[in-house]
Formats: C-alpha cells, structure tokens, sequence
C-alpha cells in the first residue's frame, strides 16, 4: 500500500476496495501508545517471564544425548533356517539316497543293454562269414604256431640279443 509521509505522522491512503480498514485516527494516536508502553515499562519492576525456561547444563549434555538417540543400533542378523524340522532332514536324505538309486540302477542297466546289443551284432556278423572261411582261418593259426622251431627261436634270440643280456633275464 502506498503510504503518504508527513513529517512524523503517517496516513494511509487507500487505493483498493479490498484492503484492510484502518479506523479513523489509528496513526494519529500510535506514537502516544507506543510511548506509554515504554513508559509504563520502564516504571514496573521486573517479573520472571512465564515463559519457556531451559534447564541447567543443558547445552553440555545435549550432544552426548543427541547421539544416543541417532546412532544407529545394529540389530541381530535374521536367521532362517534352513531344515524347519528334524523328519525334513531326513526325509531330504531319503530322497537324495533314492534318486541316486534309482539313477546308477537306469545306468547299469543301459550300460547291460548296449553289451547284449553288441553281443548280438558280433553273433550276426558270424552268420554272414562263410564256414571254409573260418576253417582255413584256424588251420593258419595251427600251423603258424608250429612251423617256428626251436633252432630258429635259437637264432633269432642270439642275433638280437647280447650273451650279458640273456644271462640277466634268466
């Protein structure tokens, strides 16, 4: 609000409708007011105020319990457990045995399968050879085990092999 200044006193001139009313001679009577105030101040003896009061060594303890009520208390760590019960326990066991089982059984059982199956391929591929084939087969063996003699067994041994060597590994 625009205020128009006179020397010590003061009016207020109003340039809006929704201002505040001030009633008539406010300012004319305000420094007589303010006066006596001072005055009447000056004259009465001092009272204690009723109001807020602070305690004593407040100011030196307040840090320590400030502190107190902030520092963060490190709560216990949560335990869970994880077996709730003993039969849990041992139920986890029994399953474990189980599947293990039952898993190295199918195992051995695969493993007894594909024997048999190798088994029957070699039988088959012995249908598919030829009877004189497999005589002539066993008769060269036969007679490849008797045709080295002993005097040839002799020599190859004396060629290939040193006196020293042959009388250490008798």
């Amino acid at each position: 609000m625009p205020v128009a200044r006179f020397g010590r006193k003061q009016k207020i001139v109003m340039k809006n409708k929704d201002g505040f009313l001030v009633p008539d001679g406010y300012f004319d009577s305000l420094e007589s007011r303010i006066e006596a105030q001072i005055a009447l101040a000056d004259y009465l003896p001092e009272r204690e105020s009723s109001g807020f009061k602070v305690p004593d060594h407040y100011f030196e303890s307040l840090e320590t319990r400030i502190l107190a009520q902030t520092v963060q208390v490190v709560a216990a760590p949560k335990q869970i457990r994880l077996w709730h019960r003993d039969w849990v326990k041992y139920a986890s066991a029994a399953c474990f045995v189980l599947l293990t089982a039952t898993g190295l059984f199918f195992n051995h059982q695969q493993t007894l399968q594909n024997n048999r199956y190798a088994e029957i391929s070699n039988e088959s591929l012995l249908y598919d050879i030829d009877e004189n084939t497999i005589m002539e087969h066993l008769q060269e063996e036969q007679t490849a085990t008797r045709t080295v003699s002993d005097a040839a067994m002799e020599e190859y041994l004396i060629n290939h092999y040193s006196a020293n060597e042959l009388t250490n590994n008798l």
